[in-house]
């Protein structure tokens, strides 16, 4: 099967020229019905993270996978929770720059896993979740970002990161934090996560609270100034110290950080726009609920950041 489905991926890397969010449709879509199920340590997991590594491996950057050791909380019926031991796969793809500095461009790889036999009746997460909002359409952003500058000439580095272990508090983002050297830290010119993009009403570009006033303006704004130009409902604002689901590491650590998310009402959710449910979060209901909504957030979501990194990232020449 993977050798299946990255023949898909090469091919469609070798199609003719495509217009802006088509190739991201088409990845979000793939990557939903090929790998349901994308939990941390499954095969689903392993075989996206394959198949994502060794499509941006064809694109020319240097990618590898990454594993990590963690655990989640299983509440049996009766009793005490019992940590469950899983060992999740990461992928990192890296393209240099001409000076020292680096834009870190991830989405979360790995689906939610059900935590006791409640959330396995109601059908959150599991086997047979898509994840289409939460998170196969951000990889399929992701994936088209890398395509459409993997022949730029640029100033900075560029980093995609898939990212396993997010979900069910195995905190994948503070072992990748921990991973990363000073060096690495100091040269980070801005980390850009892409995070339910599809369900909400309107895109979110959503500033981190150590991000400074100059850093939002530099990244949050300019963004904000391209949706505004291109007709595309967007909204900007920066995280308070009581939004503490938003609050990530590298936040934390202090890294200039982007949220770029989708969302309803303008205020910080608490959950999943679709609750992680199997019946929701996948790509019928979306497609007949939402009807050409994943097009048209795919094209929305391409149309701002590819200029914006461009005009960030690009040298002349």
């Amino acid at each position: 099967m993977l050798a299946l489905c990255c023949g898909l991926s090469f091919s469609a890397i070798a199609a003719s020229t495509t217009s802006i969010g088509q190739y991201a449709n088409q990845q979000t879509r793939q990557i939903a019905s090929l790998f349901p199920g994308r939990m941390a340590g499954s095969p689903a997991e392993l075989m996206a993270a394959e198949y994502i590594n060794q499509h941006l491996k064809r694109l020319g950057y240097q990618s590898d996978t990454r594993q990590q050791n963690t655990a989640y909380r299983w509440q049996p019926q009766s009793g005490e929770p019992v940590l469950q031991k899983v060992t999740a796969t990461s992928v990192i793809a890296a393209k240099n720059g001409l000076l020292p500095g680096e834009i870190v461009i991830m989405a979360h790889l790995d689906t939610r896993i059900p935590e006791n036999t409640r959330q396995q009746q109601q059908d959150i997460g599991g086997l047979r979740l898509q994840g289409v909002d939460n998170n196969a359409a951000a990889l399929g952003v992701m994936l088209e970002l890398a395509k459409q500058l993997s022949n730029d000439r640029l100033r900075y580095g560029i980093r995609f990161v898939a990212l396993s272990a997010t979900e069910n508090s195995m905190q994948g983002m503070e072992n990748y934090l921990s991973r990363m050297s000073d060096n690495e830290r100091q040269n980070t010119r801005l980390v850009i996560n892409l995070d339910e993009l599809i369900a909400g009403k309107r895109l979110d570009f959503v500033s981190g609270v150590k991000t400074s006033a100059t850093e939002q303006a530099d990244s949050a704004g300019k963004a904000l100034a391209i949706a505004h130009r291109l007709g595309i409902p967007a909204h900007a604002t920066r995280l308070s110290g009581a939004d503490n689901r938003e609050a990530t590491p590298f936040d934390k650590a202090g890294l200039p950080y982007l949220l770029v998310t989708a969302d309803s009402d303008g205020h910080r959710r608490q959950a999943t726009l679709l609750g992680d449910l199997t019946d929701k979060d996948n790509l019928e209901y979306i497609d007949q609920r939402m009807p050409g909504r994943l097009a048209k957030r795919s094209r929305e979501v391409i149309s701002i950041l590819l200029p914006f990194i461009r005009q960030m990232n690009t040298t002349a020449g």
